[in-house]
């Protein structure tokens, strides 16, 4: 869904300076209110980016945490039902802990990894 949605998205998306439908007033005010950006960036290939190692840094990170992730996105909530026998309101109240837990690890990791 996320290829289509993408895909949709690159047919139909325009620069506000390319945008056959956006009249010159609001061109105006929707580049005054950007930030100027230096013109030393220029779009990358795809080639480019799949050779460079902060992609894999990513890509390989995402790749072995997102399998656990989505494990507990789904079986949280079906354990809480089947095995612990909670009812929808119950499991709402508890099955957002691990999330919050997540969370907070991801705030404070950062900040306690040199202790």
């Amino acid at each position: 869904m996320g290829f289509v949605w993408a895909a949709f998205w690159f047919w139909l998306y325009r620069s506000p300076t390319e945008h056959p439908r956006i009249g010159e007033k609001e061109k105006t005010a929707i580049i005054d209110g950007q930030t100027p950006v230096s013109g030393t960036h220029s779009k990358r290939r795809i080639r480019e980016v799949l050779s460079t190692r902060r992609f894999w840094a990513i890509a390989q990170a995402r790749f072995f945490a997102e399998p656990a992730w989505q494990t507990f996105s789904f079986w949280i909530p079906l354990y809480l039902a089947t095995e612990r026998h909670m009812n929808l309101k119950q499991i709402a109240m508890f099955a957002w802990l691990p999330f919050l837990a997540a969370d907070l690890g991801g705030l404070f990791g950062g900040y306690l990894s040199p202790f």
